[in-house]
């Protein structure tokens, strides 16, 4: 369930203490795509919402939300892995902005 997400978005951040958490789950007959960002990470130019966006559009679907917890999903399943990849690149492009 998208709260159970949450939760183990949440549960993510505590354990990192400073970072950013992807998750891409199969729901009922879509993926469920949710990213969380530590403060920290949102104070320097991390923003979940955007994150989220862009891992959405690979799954042929939508996403957004604030800098610190942003949801999304997709038809496409199978390129949860490739959504994941996209994320990981948005993070790395945030980061490399951040001064």
């Amino acid at each position: 369930s998208p709260e159970s997400l949450r939760q183990l978005v949440d549960q993510g951040r505590a354990k990192l203490k400073s970072g950013v958490v992807l998750i891409a789950s199969r729901g009922e007959d879509r993926v469920q795509i949710l990213v969380g960002a530590t403060e920290d990470m949102v104070v320097r130019g991390i923003h979940a919402g955007k994150i989220v966006g862009e891992m959405s559009k690979v799954v042929d679907g939508k996403g957004g939300g604030r800098p610190d917890l942003a949801q999304g999903g997709g038809k496409d399943f199978s390129k949860a892995s490739e959504a994941i990849q996209r994320g990981i690149s948005v993070i790395t492009q945030q980061s490399a902005e951040i001064k």
